[in-house]
């Protein structure tokens, strides 16, 4: 009921002109380009979203006989359905209660809503946020041997999964008091050899796309540094445009700051991920794309809303035993 509200939601803000013109004609187009391997725009080297559209509206098609719409907003519903459910699994691998992670739910199906603007349905971005929150559960589980193959995959959805293996890292990283870089290499040499591993099949995924489907007449990394605009240019642009800290304090809230607000009750895992993953998961964003976007951190709440809710009940915890005369236990 969550994801087709926020289906309805996001469907509803969108013109029918947006919808008609845009995503039909659009995705017409993108399967074209794709299955002649022939791209043109930057945003159909994400195959796995264009071809899941593809098979979604085949099926739906020979079901029914219906529309290619019906079937993209169908895509989008069941999406963002296996993003709220496994959402609840990952907020519990980190030791969240049920009864939390149901509220944590909530918050990040608001927070979907808030995030998309008028531009579209947008499929790539709930199946990246999908596989994301399934390399991270992967992760948090201990079952390494299927994380290169999610990262392969999620590269067919977003340049984005580049930096997955660091989000592996920084989880499973080993510090020990070791002040020396070497020695904390050496103790965690196992986990940078995993993660170098990924990086390196996620470019290789990447530079293939693009040697092997692009348009010949058409340079593609030109093209995408002339359209974002690389570098100061994108970064000068991102800290001084309004609508940057607007939209995502609309869509985020007070949780863009619970984990600094509530430091001393955080775990040293939730520490790492916000001192470490956060910051080298904002910064490239903030050097290739424009921002405005809310949506393309969306992966961050997931990693920040467990420490938060955590913090949250400990220190609620804290003062109900303060209250009570009971001693504090945290």
């Amino acid at each position: 009921m969550l994801s087709l509200g926020s289906v309805r939601f996001q469907v509803l803000r969108l013109t029918n002109a947006c919808l008609l013109g845009r995503e039909t004609s659009a995705h017409c187009q993108s399967w074209q380009d794709v299955s002649s391997q022939s791209i043109r725009s930057i945003y159909d080297y994400r195959i796995l979203a264009v071809g899941f559209n593809e098979a979604m509206c085949q099926v739906w098609h020979r079901l029914t006989g219906g529309d290619v719409l019906t079937a993209l907003k169908l895509s989008v519903f069941l999406l963002r359905t296996l993003v709220l459910f496994t959402t609840f699994y990952v907020l519990i691998a980190f030791g969240v209660p049920r009864g939390s992670a149901l509220c944590g739910i909530l918050f990040v199906q608001y927070s979907i809503n808030a995030s998309f603007f008028n531009e579209g349905l947008n499929h790539y971005e709930p199946m990246f946020l999908l596989l994301f929150l399934w390399f991270l559960l992967l992760s948090l589980k201990g079952a390494w041997t299927w994380l290169p193959l999610v990262t392969v995959v999620a590269s067919l959805v977003k340049e984005t999964a580049v930096l997955l293996p660091i989000l592996h890292m920084v989880i499973h990283w080993r510090n020990e008091n070791v002040i020396s870089i070497r020695q904390q290499v050496r103790i965690n040499g196992e986990i940078v050899a995993t993660s170098t591993v990924m990086v390196v099949l996620s470019l290789a995924t990447y530079c293939l796309l693009r040697w092997g489907w692009a348009d010949r007449g058409i340079n593609t990394m030109v093209d995408q540094a002339r359209w974002y605009g690389w570098g100061l240019e994108a970064l000068r642009h991102n800290l001084t445009t309004p609508a940057v800290f607007t939209n995502y304090l609309t869509t985020y809230h007070l949780f863009l700051l619970l984990p600094f607000v509530l430091w001393n009750k955080q775990s040293p895992l939730h520490r790492r991920l916000v001192l470490w993953f956060c910051p080298l998961y904002i910064l490239p964003h903030l050097l290739t794309a424009r921002v405005e976007e809310s949506r393309l951190f969306l992966p961050l709440l997931i990693v920040v809303l467990p420490g938060s809710i955590m913090s949250l009940l400990r220190l609620i915890s804290h003062g109900r035993h303060e209250r009570f005369g009971l001693g504090v236990q945290d």
